[in-house]
Formats: structure tokens, sequence, C-alpha cells
């Protein structure tokens, strides 16, 4: 076991499979800008990472010929963290478009409707609900932009609740 940053001292064919946790956004797009990505030699990827941080490095997989093929979320001392298990994408296999709902919360996650997501989901809704209210009270560009950001991830968080309303 070694630690770096991201994959950056893995050399290629050194690696089968790899798990990451703690990887980041920036970790993610740093990675990206390396161009280093996952490697083409690696078969099997887990990751885990804070719940905030996961849907750019979903997006990158899959704009980097992996697929999710599994999806885990777990609540930790009050952090919620998905896990996911990515594979290199098959060619004769389908490529699925996520939308940035199920990219953001994990589209397997959502249709296998996983109660600790929807607990997850439930919190973020209230929480940005109240910081939208006392916003209202406020005025500033600063302010104005910051009431689009929360609307606008108000209306994905509704989204993926939908895939519980059945």
């Amino acid at each position: 076991m070694r630690r770096s940053n991201g994959l950056e001292k893995l050399s290629p064919g050194e690696v089968e499979a790899v798990i990451i946790a703690r990887y980041g956004r920036r970790t993610c797009d740093e990675d990206s800008d390396r161009g280093t990505g996952c490697g083409r030699d690696i078969t099997r990827v887990h990751f885990a990472a804070p719940s905030r941080r996961s849907q750019r490095c979903g997006e990158f997989l899959l704009q980097n010929g992996y697929q999710i093929v599994q999806e885990e979320m777990v609540l930790d001392e009050g952090k919620y963290y998905p896990m996911m298990r990515v594979v290199p994408f098959k060619r004769k296999a389908k490529r699925e478009k996520w939308d940035e709902t199920q990219l953001r919360y994990g589209k397997l996650l959502l249709e296998m409707r996983h109660p600790i997501l929807e607990q997850y989901l439930k919190r973020e809704e209230q929480l940005k609900a109240e910081i939208l209210e006392k916003l209202d009270h406020q005025r500033g560009e600063h302010i104005t932009k910051r009431q689009a950001e929360l609307k606008e991830e108000l209306v994905c968080i509704r989204k993926g609740l939908k895939y519980y309303a059945v």
C-alpha cells in the first residue's frame, strides 16, 4: 500500500485494481488535467468519497471510458459516504447518459431507492430550504446568486426524491 495524490505514483501495468478513498473533486480535476485518469490497464476501481465530492468524479469516470457498475452509501459519524465500483467500459455495452441528478446522487442508488440516500436527500432538502428562507430577507448580488444556486440544488434534490414516491 502507498499513499499518493490520486493515481500519480502508479506506473502503467502496475496494478489491476485500486481502492481510492477521499478522492475529492480537486484530486479528480488534477488527475484529469494531468491526463492520468485511472489508467486503461486498471480493471476495477472502488471509490469512497464524501457525498459532496462524488459527482465530479463520477462524471469524469463516465466521460473517460469507465462504467459505474455498483453503488453503495453509508452514514458514518454524521457524514454520508457514497461508494462506487467502476470498470472499464466494454465496447459491446451500451454507453449510458446520466442526467445531473443521477450524477450528483448516484443513478444506481436512486434506482434501488437506497434508504440512506433517501435520508440524505430529505436532510439536504430541509437544509437548503432553511438557508433559502433566511436569504429571502437579505439583498445583494451575491445573495441573488446564492439563492439561484440553492433553487437549482432543490430542483435536483426533489427530482431525486421522486424516485422514492413510487
